[in-house]
């Protein structure tokens, strides 16, 4: 179940993002529509509601887990797709846990320990990126020695070579500048 401030948070900036004619376009059609058969806020509550005050009818009336699915379905009627599509993102950022991008959580206990586990962390990204500039440095190799052999062994046949020539010797270029950058 969502947080109800999280939910009500996310309303209200929905709302805000809204022009005035479009909020009130939204609050005629919420006033007529009938989200799967739960009935409609009454015309009278809305018609003179402010962004809070709509929020609140729609936590009321359809409970803070439907009061998002009604306000997207409500944007989407009223062809109000950006805005749907925001407020769909948001509540998903908000449903998911925020997590490391790490291998396993942050161990408890000393200081001792999260520094082992951090350097751990550490030792493996430097040997990833070690054997990606021993990729690198093999490729230079191997393509370094093709283009040698292209020249030493084979005479130029004509200016048809050239563009090729030119694309091997820029991509020979940017090979080492990445060599370089390791």
């Amino acid at each position: 179940m969502e947080n109800q401030s999280s939910i009500s948070d996310l309303l209200v900036s929905a709302f805000d993002n809204l022009l005035q004619d479009d909020f009130k376009r939204f609050r005629d059609k919420l006033s007529h529509s009938d989200f799967k058969g739960k009935g409609t806020i009454p015309r009278g509550q809305l018609e003179n509601a402010d962004k809070i005050d709509t929020k609140n009818l729609l936590m009321k009336f359809y409970g803070a887990e439907t009061a998002v699915d009604v306000t997207v379905d409500v944007f989407i009627q009223l062809n109000l797709r950006d805005a749907a599509e925001k407020l769909r993102e948001e509540r998903e950022k908000g449903k998911k846990p925020k997590v490391l991008k790490t291998q396993g959580s942050l161990p408890q206990g000393s200081r001792r320990r999260r520094r082992n586990w951090l350097m751990a962390g550490v030792t493996n990204s430097e040997s990833q990126l070690e054997m990606r500039g021993t990729q690198i440095r093999d490729a230079h190799t191997r393509f370094s020695d093709l283009l040698h052999s292209l020249f030493t062994t084979q005479p130029a046949q004509g200016e048809h070579r050239k563009p090729i020539l030119s694309k091997i010797h820029a991509y020979h270029q940017f090979l080492l500048t990445k060599l370089k950058k390791i």
